[in-house]
C-alpha cells in the first residue's frame, strides 16, 4: 500500500471517528504508526514525565481511572500507554507505562528481549510487558 493511500486511509479514519464521537485522546489516529526504536524511546521519555508530574496531584484519580492510550505498533505489535496501579495504595504503587496490548507472559516476554513490569501488592503483581 503505498505512503498516500494509507495517509487517505487513516484521515478517513479519523474523520469518522470524529463524526462518531471518538475521543482523539486515545490515539485513534495513531492506527497506521509503526514506530521506530526512537519512536518508543520518545514515548517512553514523554510517559517518564507523565508519571513524574502525578505526585501531589489532588485530582489523579480521574486522570488516571481506566487510562488508555494507543500509540502504534512496534514490532508488529499493538503499544499502549496504561496507568496500571499495583493493589490499592495509588497513586504511589502505580505509574504511567508503555506496555504491548497483548497478553503476553513475563517469561515470554524476557524472551523476546522486552522487560517485564512489576509492581507490588500483597506480592509480585505482573503489570505487562513493555517494549526494549
Amino acid at each position: 500500500m503505498s505512503k498516500k493511500a494509507k495517509v487517505s486511509i487513516s484521515a478517513l479514519i479519523i474523520v469518522l471517528a470524529m463524526i462518531i464521537g471518538v475521543d482523539y485522546r486515545l490515539g485513534f489516529h495513531n492506527y497506521l504508526r509503526n514506530m521506530t526504536q526512537a519512536d518508543l524511546q520518545k514515548e517512553k521519555n514523554r510517559v517518564d514525565q507523565l508519571d513524574a508530574s502525578r505526585n501531589g496531584d489532588s485530582d489523579w484519580v480521574s486522570k488516571t481511572q481506566n487510562h488508555l492510550k494507543f500509540l502504534g505498533w512496534y514490532k508488529g505489535r499493538m503499544v499502549n500507554e496504561i496507568y496500571q496501579c499495583f493493589g490499592d495504595v495509588c497513586p504511589d504503587n502505580g505509574g504511567y507505562f508503555v506496555v504491548y496490548a497483548d497478553k503476553i507472559s513475563a517469561e515470554e516476554c524476557k524472551n523476546m528481549g522486552d522487560k517485564p513490569i512489576w509492581g507490588i501488592s500483597w506480592g509480585p503483581v505482573y503489570g505487562g510487558c513493555e517494549p526494549q
